[in-house]
């Protein structure tokens, strides 16, 4: 069983994100997805989840007291209900999350019942003490974004897709693009090309764009041949601005 808190500031944008597409489907194989409003745990009148930082620059910094009362009364709650807890914070500075991890993650969900708690840092991100409860640093790429919603939400969704019953077709996982690294390098199996309806597209300058051959013989040996020839493997390239 596998159950997710995500710890925002912004949970209306969590909410609006997993009751759409097969995410809501979830519900229905009693995956729990929650967003969790920071703003809950606080004293004051305002609901400061933030402060200047020790030894001054730019930017807040949210402070220890109400994620970590976020933190103890989350485990509480999972771990009355037989969940194993754990708290990932998301960071460029962390671990490259990753398929394979994801896949992991999902298989242990299988034996045993998961709470992950997701903190989403934003301005300077989490008074740096908050590593003393974290278990897991993540990152979802070598790239720096204003906040931890969308890199929670990238480590939610690929998880919870993987979980069996959320996507209609057993296939859809099977047949798609892999990752794996080899020699220090990234290394990506490609997924075969898919094409659909009409099966000649003219463009506006006149070039005919046809759907292969192979495609269309209703030949299924033949089909999955031109599939497989199509999943090459090749090393992750970095996208470069050469303009």
């Amino acid at each position: 069983m596998l159950w997710i808190d995500v710890v925002t500031i912004f949970p209306e944008f969590i909410e609006q994100y997993v009751n759409l597409g097969v995410l809501k489907r979830s519900q229905e194989l009693k995956i729990k997805l929650r967003a969790v409003n920071l703003r809950d745990f606080t004293n004051d009148k305002h609901k400061t989840v933030d402060d200047t930082p020790f030894g001054g620059g730019p930017g807040m910094v949210f402070k220890l007291e109400p994620v970590t009362k976020a933190i103890y009364k989350l485990k509480n709650e999972a771990t009355a209900l037989g969940y194993e807890s754990e708290v990932w914070l998301v960071s460029p500075a962390g671990a490259l999350f990753n398929q394979s991890f994801a896949i992991d993650v999902v298989n242990y969900t299988k034996k045993t019942s998961l709470h992950i708690i997701l903190l989403c840092p934003r301005y300077e991100g989490i008074d740096a003490r908050i590593t003393h409860w974290v278990d897991r640093t993540l990152s979802v790429g070598p790239f720096i974004l204003t906040g931890g919603e969308l890199p929670a939400l990238i480590i939610l969704d690929a998880l919870v897709r993987l979980v069996p019953g959320i996507l209609g077709n057993k296939r859809s996982i099977q047949d798609e693009t892999m990752f794996k690294f080899m020699d220090g390098k990234l290394f990506v199996t490609a997924e075969y090309p898919h094409y659909t309806r009409p099966a000649d597209f003219v463009t506006s300058d006149g070039l005919t764009l046809s759907v292969p051959a192979e495609l269309k013989t209703g030949d299924h040996k033949k089909i999955k041949i031109w599939r497989e020839s199509k999943r090459k493997k090749f090393p992750m390239l970095l996208a470069k601005w050469d303009k």
